[in-house]
């Protein structure tokens, strides 16, 4: 942590030693994420990002949110899923899927 931020980051590779020619997909997929975080107001109030790339294709995902505790019982938070890449990617397949999303959240 930073200056209170909280910060992930991954690299991972994904490899099919047996790859046959009917696979869609690459043999070799190499990707990494980063996750950040920022609490405020007495850790009631959080932004949030999530950087997902593939550094085989240049396909990405950026998920930026901000979700606010309003008690103990209830919080609610919004957020973006910006998906871009070539359409036939492994990111990429999903553009059309790119969305604004609002979430609800009762416990009880």
């Amino acid at each position: 942590t930073a200056n209170g931020v909280l910060i992930n980051a991954q690299i991972g590779a994904d490899y099919l030693s047996d790859a046959s020619d009917a696979l869609v997909r690459r043999e070799l997929d190499v990707l990494t994420t980063l996750r950040a975080h920022k609490d405020f107001a007495n850790d009631t109030l959080r932004i949030s990002t999530e950087w997902l790339q593939s550094l085989t294709d240049g396909d990405m995902i950026v998920r930026p949110s901000l979700a606010w505790q309003a008690s103990d019982r209830v919080s609610i938070s919004a957020g973006y899923d910006w998906i871009d890449g070539d359409p036939n990617g492994l990111l990429g397949q999903f553009e059309a899927a790119s969305r604004v999303w609002f979430r609800f959240t009762l416990d009880f």
